[in-house]
């Protein structure tokens, strides 16, 4: 994936003919994209690189009012969902903090109000989509948990408890020392005719 994101990035840089400063969103680009790579091992640090190369393309777009960035860079929306799926909680709210920033910005020099709309609801739901993702495998981390201690439990409780066919001896055979035990051949009865 970040392979075909860089060569859509040179690309987009070498034929898009509008792009006001080329070597600014080029660099930024091809610096930021690779960082997608280490987006699960280290959400918090992929954040600030991929949002702080933002807040580089979204100053000019601020000042001057002109879209500096190149369109590949939507790729950074994953790191949202990967700060909120694999980030601790304090890594969490310090990484949201720091896309606050550019996507505040990026988000006050949209012109329209559907470009305002349609990129916060992008935005959040990236954020949404990593938490309810890490949720459910915390949910299902904790069923295979479960699950063990009731398994354990119950190997525990069967190995404690004697089996009934072992415990008890056995009578098909009556023991020779005890009189009540011994058997008798049956008595016939009086009734008889």
């Amino acid at each position: 994936m970040v392979s075909a994101l860089m060569v859509s990035a040179t690309a987009e840089a070498i034929f898009r003919p509008d792009l006001p400063s080329r070597p600014l969103a080029t660099v930024v680009a091809l610096l930021v994209i690779p960082v997608l790579l280490w987006r699960r091992t280290h959400p918090l640090l992929t954040t600030a690189i991929g949002f702080g190369g933002a807040m580089v393309l979204t100053v000019p777009t601020v000042v001057d009012g002109v879209d500096v960035g190149l369109n590949s860079m939507v790729a950074i929306v994953l790191l949202p969902y990967s700060l909120y799926r694999w980030a601790s909680g304090p890594e969490a709210l310090i990484g949201t903090a720091i896309v606050a920033v550019p996507a505040g910005l990026g988000l006050a020099a949209t012109e329209s109000v559907g470009d305002l709309i349609g990129g916060a609801t992008f935005l959040i739901a990236s954020f949404a989509l990593g938490a309810a993702m890490r949720y459910r495998a915390v949910a299902r981390q904790r069923e295979v948990q479960q699950v063990r201690t009731l398994e354990r439990g119950e190997l525990a409780r069967d190995s404690t408890t004697p089996s009934p066919t072992t415990s008890r001896p056995s009578r098909s055979r009556p023991r020779r020392g005890a009189p009540w035990l011994r058997q008798t051949r049956p008595r016939p009865s009086r009734h008889w005719p």
